[in-house]
């Protein structure tokens, strides 16, 4: 089972994360899932004709996980995830149910239930990443407390983007670039994580260089943030970081405040 370790440390998950992707032994097609809790990765394949499924302790060490990341694909292929547009299941409709549940996250979050779908199997909203109005990929937030609480349905690389502009809000989910780009005049990019790949720096380097960006991970993870920081600065022009008194989401009017200031800098 080494092949399924390595392959399983190479994603390297953020706490209470899932990822679904083509199974690496069968190679079924997106029917390979791996959830990662603070003690284990879970993983199954639900191709009837292969049987791999188990789990393993998580005990690689930060720096090892690191290291796997940064070479997940050679650069040359990274043009690759936007050759196929990705077909969204039957099971996410543009329609949502009138539950309490429902009504209840999309006015917390302020969200117009006309960008989100619903994925009537698990109960989850629903955000699609797309390029330039095409779909790649979809990321869904469960309304039930259920495990895990983000599921990304395909395996694409690109992260989530909201709104427009010519600066880039960098976050960890899609509730938070949802409403940062909802209240100011900015691109909120959702990393879905703490991590910045490869594929991040080349895509930000390719199709937004010039533009002013804003790291503004969660609170408590400022130190990278910087990390962030420093890292782009090798790849595009205009990096600052933002220490947060809450996650962007929660909309805090000093957080809001400080962020509205950067971008008049």
């Amino acid at each position: 089972m080494k092949k399924i370790s390595d392959f399983i440390y190479s994603l390297d998950l953020p706490m209470d994360a899932s990822h679904r992707c083509d199974c690496p032994i069968c190679h079924g097609r997106n029917t390979f899932t791996v959830t990662r809790s603070y003690s284990s990765v879970l993983y199954n394949c639900y191709k009837n004709s292969c049987r791999i499924s188990g789990s393993h302790t998580q005990n690689m060490d930060v720096q090892t996980i690191k290291d796997a990341l940064a070479n997940e694909l050679p650069s040359e292929s990274y043009t690759e995830a936007f050759r196929q547009e990705y077909i969204l299941p039957p099971y996410l409709s543009i329609i949502k149910p009138n539950t309490s549940e429902v009504r209840e996250f999309l006015t917390q979050w302020n969200i117009n239930p006309d960008d989100v779908f619903y994925d009537i199997r698990q109960d989850r909203i629903v955000f699609t990443i797309a390029h330039m109005g095409i779909v790649y990929d979809a990321v869904g937030r469960s309304l039930i407390k259920a495990n895990p609480k983000w599921l990304r349905y395909g395996s694409s690389p690109i992260p989530y983007t909201h709104g427009s502009g010519n600066v880039l809000v960098l976050v960890e989910d899609a509730i938070s670039a949802y409403v940062v780009s909802e209240m100011l005049p900015v691109i909120g990019v959702a990393l879905l994580g703490t991590q910045l790949t490869n594929f991040h720096k080349w895509f930000f380097a390719t199709y937004y260089k010039h533009s002013k960006y804003v790291v503004a991970l969660d609170h408590d993870a400022f130190p990278k943030s910087i990390k962030i920081v420093k890292q782009l600065r090798s790849y595009v022009e205009n990096v600052s970081g933002l220490k947060l008194k809450d996650d962007l989401k929660y909309a805090n009017t000093s957080d809001i405040n400080l962020l509205e200031e950067m971008l008049n800098e």
